[in-house]
């Protein structure tokens, strides 16, 4: 009553907020104690905080006049002895011990405070994350949705472990209700997507499930059984499955809400997937590979081009890895990377510039070319998937516009995989490389040709599957020294004299690069020009 009168003044207020707040810290700071272990308690706690945020007047707690200091014992404790790593390197703002705060950043703060140290087995745990659920939702839609979202999300890079994934499960349901509960209106008014706080909060909420997954595992005791892992190890995977849920459904809600510019030069895209390169790079000698792969399965592909680069970039690191990682546990690797070979197919197949194409090329040849090596994946559909991103790739390269020139500087970028793949073991993916090669550079007259293609080239022309216009014989010379040919040239001639227009366009060539040891009378030149 107080708070909605308007005659009351500002320090009755303050006087009002101070005691509603050390009386709901005392209730919870006594249940958190030592000994007040009891569900009960917890979940009574957390109602009477419910409660305080309900009743609190959305209009006067908006105001930036408010403001209490957060004293509260977890955090003063959390300060002491937490390792902020992956804090400072994803610069992330995290509240400390005795910082000015809104009463809303209060409320939400002890909260989490009191459902963080629940252990996993406290009975009743689920009611509590609901709680959680249910109280972050009403937090965001009545308080200032920036602040609270920052600040929870700090106190969950605080705390690096895979059972506090519940907890950033109840957040993000929370963040999501709360996204699909705005209007119009409602939104214009807020104008998250102007502050700059807001949507790094929400990068940072999405990447925190594969930070949690970059970290290291809790040593397994000698003594625990087959079984016990066993068990433990299918508890993570469901786990993982159901923050992927979460994960996606969220994404969705924010797609919907076309939150996606940042700012004038990023999206949501761009600066996740450049979150999430910077995390792999940092914690790559520490990576649970079997972990990071389920939890691909959550990733979106971006329908819009803004950024491509660092989405290109994320999934090139997730192929080295799954590469480096099939030992560990084949049947997730192999799921998660033929759903990733699918969707990059389905981006190729909306490529149409030179730039975007040739960006794609340079940023993933380098783990095409590790799963498009000779070795045997025994999962036909990986090797599907494979082939038809494979497929795309080189028919978007046709059907550039403007039409892309198969010049010397191409192939040369192109080498690498045009060597793997045009004498592929797999017919189906070398039959496609030679059809294109005959369609493109083997209708070039002029070409250098790179090292590495050399011997390929030679024994496929030889085959006669592949075009080489006649200028481009060049190569012959520079896979075989001058003799060589010399001596093939006089081996043809002196096993089968008949076929004298054979031999002399052997001669035409060698004479072409060999102008001071010229072959053959002029008479015959002149007589095979004329035929």
């Amino acid at each position: 009553m107080d708070f909605r009168s308007s005659s009351t003044k500002y320090n009755d207020i303050m006087l009002c907020l101070n005691t509603l707040l050390r009386f709901v810290k005392k209730i919870c700071e006594d249940v958190t104690s030592e000994g007040g272990r009891s569900s009960e308690l917890h979940h009574a706690s957390l109602q009477f905080l419910e409660a305080v945020a309900q009743d609190l007047e959305p209009s006067i707690l908006r105001s930036p006049l408010y403001k209490v200091s957060l004293n509260l014992t977890y955090i003063e404790n959390l300060q002491m002895v937490d390792n902020i790593k992956n804090v400072k390197y994803l610069g992330i703002s995290s509240v400390a011990y005795m910082d000015m705060v809104s009463p809303s950043v209060y409320l939400s703060v002890l909260y989490i405070c009191v459902v963080i140290p629940s252990p996993p087995a406290t009975h009743g745990m689920e009611l509590l994350l609901q709680g959680l659920h249910r109280f972050f939702k009403t937090i965001l839609l009545l308080y200032d949705p920036v602040e609270n979202l920052s600040v929870a999300v700090g106190l969950l890079y605080k705390h690096m472990e895979f059972r506090h994934l519940d907890i950033w499960t109840a957040i993000a349901k929370g963040l999501e209700d709360f996204f699909n509960g705005l209007t119009v209106k409602d939104r214009s008014l807020l104008k998250l997507d102007s502050n700059r706080d807001f949507p790094l909060a929400v990068c940072h909420l999405l990447s925190y499930p594969f930070v949690v997954c970059s970290c290291p595992r809790p040593t397994q005791n000698k003594d625990s059984g087959s079984l016990k892992e066993s068990l433990l190890s299918s508890e993570r995977k469901l786990k993982l499955q159901q923050v992927a849920e979460v994960w996606k459904s969220l994404y969705v809600a924010l797609c919907a809400w076309k939150f996606n510019k940042f700012s004038e030069t990023s999206s949501l895209t761009e600066d996740l997937c450049s979150m999430l390169n910077g995390c792999i790079d940092q914690n790559i000698s520490m990576l649970d590979h079997v972990q990071l792969g389920t939890m691909w399965n959550m990733l979106v592909t971006p329908k819009t081009f803004s950024g491509i680069k660092s989405s290109l970039e994320f999934s090139s690191r997730f192929l080295k890895l799954s590469w480096s990682m099939m030992e560990a546990d084949p049947s997730i690797i192999h799921f998660a990377t033929s759903r990733v070979f699918s969707v990059l197919a389905c981006f190729v197949r909306c490529l149409h510039t030179k730039p975007s194409i040739l960006l794609f090329i340079e940023t993933m040849s380098c783990p095409l070319l590790q799963w498009l090596s000779h070795r045997e994946t025994h999962e036909e559909s990986t090797n599907e998937q494979l082939y038809h991103l494979w497929a795309e790739i080189l028919d978007c390269l046709r059907r550039c516009q403007p039409p892309i020139v198969f010049d010397s500087s191409l192939l040369k970028l192109q080498a690498p995989l045009l060597e793997k793949t045009l004498d592929h073991p797999k017919a189906t993916i070398s039959e496609l490389t030679v059809t294109f090669w005959n369609s493109t550079y083997g209708k070039q007259i002029k070409l250098d040709y790179p090292e590495s293609l050399l011997d390929i080239l030679d024994k496929l022309s030889r085959n006669k599957r592949i075009n080489l216009r006649p200028k481009s014989l060049q190569f012959l010379v520079k896979c075989h020294p001058v003799s060589e040919v010399t001596a093939r040239r006089s081996r043809v001639t002196a096993t089968n004299s008949r076929n004298s227009k054979r031999v002399e366009l052997v001669e035409d060539a060698a004479n072409r690069f060999e102008p001071e040891k010229r072959v053959g009378s002029s008479s015959k030149r002149k007589s095979f020009g004329t035929n």
